[in-house]
């Protein structure tokens, strides 16, 4: 979830996408290179998840309201819109969040979106991010190292293992811009 909102940030501010990349050294080599643009993203991967509740001690992985206060946090400070927690439980309440989804991407705010599978007992959760929109497809980010486009269909019917894995095939929720 941290790794997904580092990048959006990346995205959306491009000084600190200037210090991921360059460590503020352009041209040096000791700084410039992309052994350290890692350690720098690993980093403030870290520290992003470091801000997160008490209550994940020893796990990995956030809620869907420690996303939302992250992305207001990360993100909307540069895009000057303030996230809310959508559920989108639903095919209706995907279908219906669709068009509001691919406003804000095509006005360069990324949304955060959280999928899951798994059972009761043994849940599994990812946060990937919606970054772009064409046609009737989705871009989306996973921090796994790729985007990936999917269709409005897949992701109204729940259908998102071509984003993720089959770990998490369900559409969960989005954080929305205001």
């Amino acid at each position: 979830m941290a790794a997904s909102t580092v990048t959006a940030r990346a995205m959306v501010d491009p000084l600190f996408a200037f210090q991921l990349t360059t460590g503020g050294h352009p041209d040096d080599p000791a700084y410039d290179n992309g052994k350290a643009s890692k350690e720098r993203w690993d980093k403030e991967t870290n520290r992003v998840y470091d801000t997160r509740s008490w209550m994940h001690l020893g796990q990995d992985g956030m809620w869907d309201w420690e996303s939302q206060d992250i992305a207001d946090d990360e993100i909307a400070k540069h895009t000057g819109a303030e996230y809310h927690n959508v559920d989108l439980d639903s095919h209706e309440k995907r279908q219906n969040a669709l068009a509001e989804i691919e406003q804000k991407v095509d006005e360069g705010k990324p949304v955060p979106l959280s999928v899951h599978g798994g059972t009761l007992f043994n849940p599994h959760g990812h946060q990937m991010m919606i970054i772009g929109h064409r046609g009737d497809q989705l871009e989306i980010y996973n921090p796994w190292g790729y985007t990936v486009w999917v269709s409005e269909s897949d992701f109204i019917n729940n259908h998102m293992q071509g984003a993720s894995d089959d770990r998490h095939p369900e559409v969960r929720s989005v954080r929305m811009p205001k």
